[in-house]
C-alpha cells in the first residue's frame, strides 16, 4: 500500500495515518493534485529533558537519588520523517499552489519506534535538553538542547520504506541525506531518482558530511543536475577541508563560501547550492541567477548564538521546507532568495520558541514547534536582508553594493531612531556601547574577540596576551577595545590604564607590573591598557618597547635583580604617534636598536580604529561612523533628549552640522567635548540655542563652517 504520511505529536508519540485523503487542500475538483516524495534517512530523536538541579558539585548516585533532579525521555520522528511532517502540515493550510494542490508521500515511522528505546530498525539520536533564557538577561525561559550525545545506528533493514511504496512521477523530490545509509542503498530510493520522470520539475536535497560523495550524489548529478538544489551547512563544508574561515564579517564569510564552492568541481554541476549559516542567513550560489547572501544586518551566527544560548534540532529542515514551498507555489519563477530568507526566519523562530516553555523547575514534554515554524514560513515581516554578490574586489563591502543609497538620510535616521531602524540592509557590529559598519573594523574587533576567548579558555596561561590598537588621535581606541572585553567577559575583568608618555623612566614600570600582579592574586583577570606605548623614551624612538619584551614572552618582570611572575593578563598597547599598524610596523622594522621586530613577534593581534573623520576621498562610510558615535554619546550624556519611543529630539540644522562638518579637530574627543559644552540640562530638545559660543566651538571644529551648516548652508552632501 502506498502511504501518504503525517505524524501528529501527541504526548511525544507519532500517530501514523495511512492513505489519507483529508490532507489535501480545499480546491476545485478540476485542479490537479501534485505528488511530492519525501525520502531519505529517518531517525528517532530521543530528547532527554533534565529539570533544574541544586546539588552544587555533588553528582554521585547517592546525592542525585531522592533529589529534585528530574529526567524525562521524549521522542520524535526526525530526518526525512520530520520533513514529511512539516510539508504535510503545510499542505493542509489552505493555500493552493501553481496549478492545483499537493500531496505528500513520506516515510513511515512505526508507533513502537517512538515508544521503545530499544527499537533498532531505525537510527536513534540522543541529546540532553535544559531550560535556557529566551535571550540573555531575560527571565523568560525555553527548552533547548544543551548536549548532543550522538547516534545509535540501525542494525536491521526493517525501519525504512521500500522504493516500491512511492509514485513514479512526482512533481518534486525532497531528499534528506544525513549519511546514515540512504545515500548508499538504491533499494531505498524512490524510482524517480534512477528513472527520471518528465513530470519531476525540481529536486531538493539536504546533505551532510562527507559532502558531494556516494552513489546518490552521482545519480542526482547524472539525472537532475539542471533541476537540483542542494542544501548544506557551512560546518559540513569546513569538514570537507574547504577554505572557509569562521565568521568575521558577512563580506568575508560570503566571499570565502562562494570562492570555495565554485572552485570545487564537485559543486559546479547542481543548479544551485544553499549554504546555511545557522539561524542568521545563508549564501545562495545559483548558476542562472548568480550568487546572493542572505544575512541578519545586526548579527553574525556566533553573536546571535551568544545572545540566545542553547540549540535546537531541525534548523536545516526549516530551510528545506521553505524552498520546497516556494518551488511548489512558483515553479520555474521561484524566488529562491526570498525562500531562504523565510527559511532562516523559520529556523530562528524554532530556536526562540524552543521545544517547550518553562524555567526548568519542572519537567516538560519536548516537541518540535510545528505550528510556529509554519507560521514563520508564511510571515511577511522578515528581519533579514539580501544582496547580490558581484566580483570580489579586495576590501569590498555590502555597503558599496547598495547603489543609489542616500547616505545622508540614513545617517540622520540613525542618529534619531537608532541603527536597528535605519540600517536594515547594511551589516552593523555591536559590542557593548561600541558599534561599527566598517568591514575592516568589524573583522579586526571580532578577530581580537576570538583571540581573547581562546586565551581565557586556557587553564592557566603562562604569559600575558599581547594586543595592539591604533587610530587617529581621539578615534576612540580605548573605548572600542574596552567595550569588546566587557561585552565578552562581563564582570570578569579588572581594568588598569597606564599612559607611558607620562612616565619619566623605565624604572617606574615595576610599580605598574605589581598592580597587574595584585589583580591576579585577587583571582581577577587584569585588562591592562598601555597608552601611547610608541612615544619616545628620553629621546629614543620606540624606547619603551625593549622593557616589555620579557613580560610579553616570559610572563615575568624584574625588580632589584629578582624575577616576579605576572600571571594571566591581557596587555593592550595603544598607539599614540602612529595611527595604523602599518605605520608602526614600518617604523619598528626600520629601527632594529629599539627591538621593534621582537616586539611585533610577541603581538597576537591588532586593531585599527578609523574614528569619526573621513580617511580619504574614498571613505564613503564616515558619515555612518559619525552617526553611530553621535547617538551613542548623546544616549550616555543626554538621555533626557530621547522621547518614550527612544527618538532623539534634535534640531535639523544642529544634526546636519554635527554630522557633516568637515573635520573634528581632535576626533571623537572633539565630538564628545562639543556635547559637553552644549547647554542641554533641563532641555527636551537639542536646539540651536544650546550650542556653545563661536570661539568655544572653534576649539574642536571650524566654527564658521559649523554655524553655516546649522543656518542652512549645507555641507558634504547632507541636506536639511
Amino acid at each position: 500500500m502506498i502511504l501518504s504520511l503525517t505524524f501528529s505529536m501527541i504526548d511525544n508519540t507519532a500517530i501514523v495515518r495511512g492513505s489519507f485523503k483529508g490532507g489535501l487542500m480545499a480546491v476545485s475538483s478540476k485542479t490537479d493534485v501534485k505528488d511530492i516524495i519525501v525520502a531519505g534517512d529517518v531517525t528517532v530523536d530521543w530528547n532527554i529533558a533534565r529539570a533544574r538541579v541544586h546539588l552544587g558539585q555533588q553528582t554521585t548516585y547517592q546525592y542525585i537519588w531522592g533529589s529534585d533532579m528530574g529526567t524525562r525521555a521524549c521522542s520524535q520522528a526526525g530526518g526525512a520523517a520530520l520533513l514529511a511532517t512539516l510539508l504535510d502540515k503545510l499542505s493542509r493550510r489552505g493555500k493552493a499552489v501553481s496549478g492545483g494542490s499537493f500531496r505528500v508521500h513520506g516515510p513511515q515511522v512505526p508507533p513502537e519506534a517512538l515508544t521503545d528505546p530499544n527499537y533498532r530498525n531505525l537510527t536513534r539520536s540522543y541529546s540532553v535538553w535544559s531550560a535556557f533564557p529566551f535571550r540573555m538577561g531575560e527571565k523568560r525561559m525555553v527548552w533547548r538542547a544543551a548536549e548532543f550525545w550522538g547516534t545509535d545506528a540501525a542494525v536491521t533493514e526493517g525501519g525504512q520504506q521500500s522504493a516500491a511504496e512511492f509514485p513514479s512521477d512526482p512533481c518534486g523530490l525532497v531528499l534528506d541525506d544525513a549519511n546514515l545509509g540512504f545515500r548508499d542503498r538504491q533499494d531505498l530510493w524512490p524510482a524517480s531518482v534512477t528513472k527520471p520522470s518528465p513530470k519531476t520539475s525540481w529536486v531538493l536535497a539536504k546533505t551532510a558530511h562527507p559532502v558531494a560523495r556516494g552513489p546518490l550524489w552521482e545519480t542526482l548529478l547524472s539525472n537532475y543536475a539542471d533541476k537540483l538544489t542542494v542544501v548544506v551547512s557551512v560546518s559540513d563544508l569546513r569538514k570537507a577541508n574547504m577554505h572557509i574561515g569562521y565568521e568575521l564579517s558577512w563580506e568575508q564569510i560570503s566571499s570565502e563560501i562562494v570562492q570555495a564552492v565554485t572552485a570545487d568541481s564537485r559543486w559546479q554541476r547542481p543548479l544551485r547550492i544553499v549554504v546555511v549559516l545557522g539561524t542568521t542567513g545563508a549564501v545562495v550560489i545559483d548558476r542562472a541567477a548568480g550568487s546572493h547572501v542572505v544575512f541578519d544586518p545586526l548579527a553574525l551566527e556566533d553573536n546571535w548564538r551568544r545572545e540566545h544560548p542553547g540549540t535546537c534540532i531541525g534548523y536545516g529542515s526549516c530551510y528545506v521546507v521553505s524552498l520546497a514551498k516556494t518551488l511548489l507555489e512558483e515553479g520555474d519563477k521561484s524566488d529562491t532568495v526570498a525562500a531562504v530568507k523565510k527559511g532562516a526566519h523559520a529556523a530562528r523562530t524554532l530556536h526562540l520558541k524552543g521545544y517547550a516553555e518553562g524555567d526548568g523547575s519542572r519537567l516538560v514534554d519536548l516537541q518540535f514547534p510545528v505550528a510556529g515554524v509554519l507560521e514563520a514560513l508564511e510571515s511577511r515581516d522578515i528581519p533579514l536582508s539580501s544582496v547580490k554578490l558581484s566580483a570580489f574586489k579586495e576590501g569590498w563591502t555590502i555597503f558599496s553594493l547598495h547603489q543609489g543609497l542616500d547616505v545622508g538620510k540614513v545617517a540622520r535616521d540613525m542618529v534619531r531612531s537608532g541603527p536597528q531602524q535605519s540600517l536594515q540592509d547594511i551589516p552593523l557590529e555591536r559590542i557593548g556601547n561600541w558599534s561599527s559598519i566598517d568591514r575592516t573594523e568589524i573583522e579586526n574587533i571580532r578577530s581580537l574577540r576570538n583571540i581573547m576567548t581562546e586565551y581565557v579558555a586556557q587553564a592557566r596561561p603562562a604569559r600575558p596576551l599581547s594586543l595592539a590598537v591604533f587610530g587617529p588621535p581621539g578615534s576612540g581606541k580605548s573605548f572600542a577595545v574596552k567595550e569588546a572585553a566587557r561585552g565578552l567577559f562581563p564582570g570578569q575583568l579588572s581594568s588598569l590604564e597606564f599612559n607611558l608618555s607620562q612616565l619619566e623612566s623605565h624604572e617606574e614600570l615595576p610599580a605598574a607590573f605589581h598592580r597587574v600582579r595584585d589583580c591576579v592574586l585577587k583571582h581577577e583577570l587584569p585588562f591592562v591598557f598601555w597608552d601611547e606605548f610608541d612615544t619616545p623614551l628620553k629621546g629614543r624612538e620606540l624606547g619603551w618597547l625593549r622593557y616589555f619584551l620579557a613580560p610579553m614572552q616570559d610572563g615575568e618582570f624584574h625588580e632589584g635583580g629578582l624575577p616576579h611572575p605576572l600571571g594571566p593578563s591581557v596587555f593592550v598597547f595603544a598607539g599614540g604617534t602612529h595611527s595604523t599598524m602599518e605605520s608602526f610596523r614600518q617604523t619598528a622594522e626600520q629601527n632594529p636598536a629599539a627591538k621593534g621586530r621582537d616586539f611585533l613577534s610577541r603581538l597576537r593581534g591588532f586593531l585599527n580604529i578609523l574614528g569619526p573623520n573621513a580617511q580619504g576621498e574614498k571613505d564613503e562610510g564616515f558619515l555612518l561612523r559619525r552617526a553611530l558615535l553621535l547617538r551613542s554619546l548623546l544616549a550616555r550624556k543626554a538621555a533626557h533628549l530621547f522621547d518614550a519611543r527612544n527618538i532623539l529630539q534634535v534640531d535639523e540644522g544642529v544634526l546636519a552640522a554635527l554630522l557633516t562638518v568637515s573635520s573634528y579637530k581632535h576626533g571623537a574627543r572633539s565630538m564628545e567635548c562639543l556635547i559637553d559644552m552644549s547647554s542641554l540640562s533641563g532641555k527636551l530638545m537639542f536646539e540651536r540655542s544650546c550650542l556653545p559660543a563661536r570661539h568655544q566651538l572653534d576649539l574642536h571644529v571650524d566654527a564658521d563652517e559649523f554655524l553655516r551648516i546649522v543656518s542652512g548652508g549645507g555641507g558634504n552632501g547632507i541636506d536639511k
